[in-house]
């Protein structure tokens, strides 16, 4: 890649996955959070551009131009679950996600309605190929920390505490990557597969491994090494 720019969903996923730029030489990859999950509007894909020239327009540091490839980082929000898992509890305000299934005080019809609009986002931009997407599930927060439901606060603390625990430690962040892809594959297609089974949009893990197995040319070396030893037995 010349230059890459990576989308996220908010700051603190911004800030967790800062870590990565420091794994290429130069300046070649920026990471941008749209401020929303992108995915769930219902033409996502056919607006993606539009998108990221809003996003870009706002940020005001870079312009379309800057960049020849563009891959966007994800929550599943266990998007893949049957609709009949999907339940209503009034005792929550709140969207609560569980193992089994995922919990809402009244609006039951518009999460079902949101994930259906994400699953056909995803296997729209899947069969296209135009643009990578990468996964955390639940979120970003239950992926690295194994919180499946954080407030607002503990986003933020735990984000902190990530970039205070990997900064300088880009060996340790590149194994710990590897690590939480329950997958277990490092194939891109694959972890896809993976996701949708069951209630596997549900689980604690994470493909964002795999940008750096697709980007692994244009790894610092030392870490290049460490990714293909990693990651050998695992394509």
């Amino acid at each position: 890649m010349k230059k890459c720019l990576m989308l996220v969903e908010g700051p603190f996923d911004q800030q967790r996955l800062s870590l990565l730029k420091d794994l290429f030489d130069g300046d070649k990859l920026s990471i941008i959070p749209c401020g929303t999950d992108a995915t769930t509007h219902p033409l996502y894909y056919e607006e993606f551009e539009s998108m990221v020239v809003r996003v870009l327009k706002k940020d005001k540091r870079y312009d379309m131009s800057m960049f020849d490839e563009f891959v966007h980082v994800m929550d599943t929000d266990g998007c893949f679950i049957p609709d009949s898992c999907i339940v209503e509890n009034a005792d929550f305000s709140h969207i609560k996600y569980r193992e089994d299934k995922i919990e809402c005080c009244s609006n039951v019809k518009g999460v079902v309605s949101q994930h259906e609009n994400k699953r056909r986002s995803i296997e729209k931009m899947l069969e296209s190929g135009k643009v990578k997407i990468y996964y955390n599930s639940t979120n970003i927060d239950h992926a690295f920390d194994k919180n499946q439901n954080p407030s607002s606060k503990a986003k933020r603390n735990l984000a902190l505490q990530t970039y205070a625990k990997y900064q300088g430690k880009e060996q340790e962040y590149i194994r710990f990557l590897n690590e939480i892809n329950a997958s277990k594959t490092t194939s891109y297609k694959e972890t896809w597969e993976y996701i949708k089974e069951g209630f596997n949009s549900l689980n604690a893990t994470s493909n964002i491994i795999c940008f750096l197995v697709d980007h692994i040319e244009d790894l610092k070396e030392d870490y290049k090494e460490l990714l293909l030893e990693l990651t050998n037995n695992k394509k």
